[in-house]
């Protein structure tokens, strides 16, 4: 028997980092692949690198983020953030004839956030993101997102 307790011990393993494939709204859906764009603290960076995307300032973008109990809370939080890009129409048309640099037009995103007990089980999490995964394809929930319905 050992007299120090290993501090690993109820630590489950990290995720490993890898691509991330999510289908569109499409009416034939497109597979959009998120390579890993780097780590900082508990936050994953993907971004999608396709010839669709072109430079980067236009590659849809998506963070991962587990963050622990601060001081005082009992709250994990976990983040996942959703940033669709989409640049302005650019044609020929300074003096020299030269095409000027893609610009950023707008930028739609979508975040979602658990704040989940470090009391509660597997389970409650299981059940929360289910929830939620079902919540967003919902019909009057897409209704308020897409035709931008408000719910009466």
């Amino acid at each position: 028997m050992s007299l120090f307790k290993n501090p690993f011990e109820s630590l489950k393993p990290m995720a490993a980092n890898t691509t991330i494939a999510i289908n569109d709204g499409a009416t034939t859906p497109v597979s959009h692949v998120f390579q890993p764009d780097g780590i900082t603290g508990p936050e994953a960076n993907y971004r999608e690198v396709t010839a669709a995307s072109g430079i980067e300032i236009g590659q849809p973008k998506l963070k991962l983020a587990h963050r622990k109990p601060v001081a005082g809370s009992a709250y994990f939080k976990e983040t996942l953030e959703i940033t669709f890009p989409v640049l302005e129409v650019t044609s020929p048309s300074t003096a020299t004839g030269i095409q000027p640099a893609p610009t950023q037009a707008y930028s739609d995103r979508i975040t979602v956030t658990a704040f989940t007990s470090n009391r509660d089980t597997e389970q409650n999490r299981k059940d929360l993101l289910a929830l939620a995964a079902n919540a967003l394809n919902n019909a009057l929930v897409k209704s308020v997102f897409i035709d931008r319905q408000v719910p009466y």
